[in-house]
């Protein structure tokens, strides 16, 4: 049994792994940006009237603007009962009333706009501005290609300085998953000297790959 054990060892195959990656930096194509229109006041149809209002302006100066209907959304609205706390104890204030749109567009220029005109017409909390790629498979294929490539030429590496002969194809690739797109470089900078200044920077879309070759 041992010597049967010994020469199976012996025969089989054997095989090396290496680990292959590869980064794009790609241009984005759209921008998201989260506002909201934040009210308080005691009544809590007053603060509901004045939210609404605001809003109203809001959406009618966007669309003015030029931003489309359709991308505009009413992502959260709540309304809740404010609280201060005075000699540790509990005192009703009013209501808040919030309601937050989101705003997309592929006018990746015009981000500082909207947002100005939105502030300028009620809006008093900016949640988020953040940017995206429309055709994001398309560029990680890409990556994935390259990362490929990359494990190949590490066996290759290895395989010249251990002086093995690889097999031609593989016999094992492993996508590994990675976080979402990254931003890279700054979120503020230069971009109008009119409106607020955004710079998009750059989407970082990366890949990942475990190969496995005999030898």
């Amino acid at each position: 049994m041992q010597e049967a054990y010994l020469n199976f060892q012996k025969d089989r195959a054997k095989s090396i792994q290496v680990n292959g990656k590869a980064k794009i930096a790609v241009e984005p194509d759209t921008v998201i940006v989260s506002l909201e229109v934040y009210t308080e006041e005691l009544s809590l149809g007053q603060a509901q009237q004045e939210n609404a209002q605001n809003m109203e302006k809001v959406i009618h100066a966007l669309l003015k603007h030029g931003v489309g209907q359709p991308d505009i959304q009413t992502t959260v609205f709540t309304v809740y009962p404010i609280y201060d706390y005075v000699e540790e104890k509990q005192v009703f204030r009013g209501f808040a009333v919030s309601n937050e749109l989101t705003i997309s567009s592929n006018d990746i220029e015009a981000a500082g706009e909207i947002v100005d005109t939105a502030i300028n017409n009620g809006a008093n909390r900016i949640s988020e501005i953040r940017f995206s790629i429309d055709n994001q498979a398309y560029f990680y294929k890409q990556a994935l290609i390259m990362a490929l490539e990359d494990a190949v030429s590490k066996s290759l590496a290895i395989a010249e300085k251990m002086q093995l002969r690889l097999a031609p194809y593989p016999v094992k690739i492993d996508e590994i998953t990675n976080e979402p797109p990254q931003m890279h470089g700054q979120a503020f900078a230069l971009a109008n000297k009119n409106t607020t200044p955004i710079e998009p920077g750059k989407i970082v879309i990366a890949a990942e790959v475990n190969v496995q070759f005999q030898y």
